[in-house]
């Protein structure tokens, strides 16, 4: 059984979800599909120029629920500073990881856990419900 540990850092993150404010249902994503979904789109708009206008105006297109800043690939800032990440360790383990601030690096499983968890933040779903009757 692993347990989950929010580590405490300095870092500036998101801790909101992504939404495509192009489409008139306002889709969310969470930062990785928004990532797979531009990269197959640019990959398209290389090999086919008719797709260049679509990539163009799609890579704009992704607004961040908790500040509504625009999603760039790539950038590394955020709107919060602090907590941020998961420790991960199994039960069987020493709290000496934790004291020791020795991280184990982040799976795939954890990011989307961390994705999955501010998609699931009520406020920010309020504020998405609200967009979504106002458009």
């Amino acid at each position: 059984m692993m347990m989950m540990i929010i580590i405490i850092g300095s870092c500036f993150h998101h801790d909101g979800f992504l939404y495509d404010n192009s489409e008139a249902d306002l889709k969310i994503y969470t930062p990785s599909q928004a990532v797979k979904y531009l990269g197959k789109l640019e990959h398209q708009a290389i090999h086919n120029s008719t797709v260049s206008a679509e990539f163009e105006r799609k890579k704009t297109a992704f607004k961040w629920i908790c500040c509504d800043d625009t999603f760039t690939v790539g950038r590394s800032s955020g709107c919060k500073r602090g907590k941020h990440g998961y420790f991960v360790i199994n039960n069987n383990q020493s709290n000496e990881n934790i004291t020791n601030n020795k991280m184990n690096r982040m799976t795939q499983a954890t990011i989307e856990e961390w994705e999955e968890a501010c998609r699931d933040n009520e406020e920010y779903s309020e504020k998405w419900f609200e967009l979504t009757q106002e458009y």
